[in-house]
């Protein structure tokens, strides 16, 4: 048997800190999450709102455009409690349960 994995009777492995991802008894990746009622989508969290998209690559704008943020509004990640600003060029991977928090554009001139 493998010392890095520990198998539940329900089918789940755990990792204990080898590079093997946590995996649930679906086979899904610790994290990503597909809704049960939406297969193909997850749920990611917009300003405190749960919201169903499918994952996969966006490129910000469309993904605002997605999850109904307003295009003149920045969008921020939270990552272990940091925002971390997006661009709306910059690309991001949607796997589930981001967070995602919009805001008035700061600083810069006109």
């Amino acid at each position: 048997m493998n010392d890095n994995l520990h198998h539940h009777s329900d089918g789940a492995s755990e990792s204990n800190g080898s590079d093997l991802p946590l995996v649930d008894k679906q086979g899904h990746e610790q994290g990503e999450h597909p809704h049960p009622d939406h297969p193909g989508k997850v749920q990611v969290m917009v300003d405190g709102l749960a919201k169903l998209v499918k994952k996969g690559k966006y490129l910000v704008s469309e993904f605002k455009a997605e999850v109904g943020v307003a295009p003149d509004l920045e969008l921020d990640q939270v990552v272990e409690g940091v925002f971390q600003p997006l661009g709306d060029n910059a690309e991001i991977h949607i796997k589930g349960e981001e967070i995602f928090v919009s805001h008035v554009r700061q600083g810069g001139s006109s």
